[in-house]
C-alpha cells in the first residue's frame, strides 16, 4: 500500500487468490534470500514514499525459522536494520505458516531477536484465518472525540475511538 491500487493490481491480486483457493498456487524458495536484503528493501520503499502515511509496518509471512542457516554477520546485519526500521516507527510483524516438515516453529532461532514483541500464533495456511490475522494487525483505532475526565486534582484525556465507519466510493 506504498502506491494507490490500479485494476492490473486488483486483477493480479483476485488471481492469486483464486489460485490458492482451488490449490493451484505453487510459490517457491530463494536459497540466497537475506532477511537484511528483505528489510533494507521495505525500508527503501518507505522512505521513498512521497505520501504521508498513517502506518507504516511490514508483514512478513514465513514458514522458516532461520532462513537458511544465516551466517552471524548477516544475522546481526538483519537485526540491525530491523531496530533502525523500529527508531523510523515502522512496525514489523511476523505471520507464521505452517512448515513443510511439520517441525514446531521456533521463535528463538531468528525472529524474536528480530522482532522483541513478538508472539507466536497457530500457524496456518486457510487463506481466511489468514485475512483475518493481516486485517486485525493493520486495523487502527480511529479517534473521534477526545475530552478532559477530572479526579480530583488530576485531570487525563480521554479519547472515543470508531473501529467501523462509512467509506465512500471515489468515482
Amino acid at each position: 500500500p506504498l502506491d494507490v491500487p490500479d485494476k492490473d493490481c486488483v486483477e493480479t491480486l483476485e488471481r492469486l487468490i483464486c489460485d490458492i483457493k482451488k490449490g493451484t498456487f505453487k510459490h517457491g524458495n530463494c536459497k540466497t534470500y537475506s532477511p537484511y536484503h528483505l528489510l533494507w528493501t521495505c525500508n527503501s520503499m518507505f522512505t521513498g514514499c512521497v505520501k504521508k502515511l498513517g502506518v507504516r509496518s511490514v508483514m512478513i509471512f514465513t514458514n522458516v525459522p532461520e532462513p537458511h542457516n544465516m551466517e552471524p554477520k548477516s544475522r546481526q546485519l538483519a537485526i540491525t536494520k530491523a531496530r533502525d526500521m523500529a527508531e523510523l516507527g515502522i512496525s514489523i510483524s511476523v505471520i507464521v505458516l505452517p512448515t513443510n516438515d511439520g517441525v514446531e516453529f521456533n521463535l528463538d532461532k531468528f525472529y524474536s531477536s528480530l522482532v522483541p514483541d513478538l508472539e507466536l500464533g497457530n500457524p496456518t495456511s486457510d487463506v481466511e484465518e489468514l485475512s483475518q490475522r493481516v486485517h486485525r494487525r493493520e486495523a487502527k483505532l480511529r479517534v473521534t472525540s477526545s475530552l478532559p475526565f477530572k479526579i480530583g486534582e488530576m485531570t487525563i484525556g480521554v479519547q472515543f475511538c470508531n473501529l467501523f465507519g462509512d467509506s465512500a466510493v471515489k468515482s
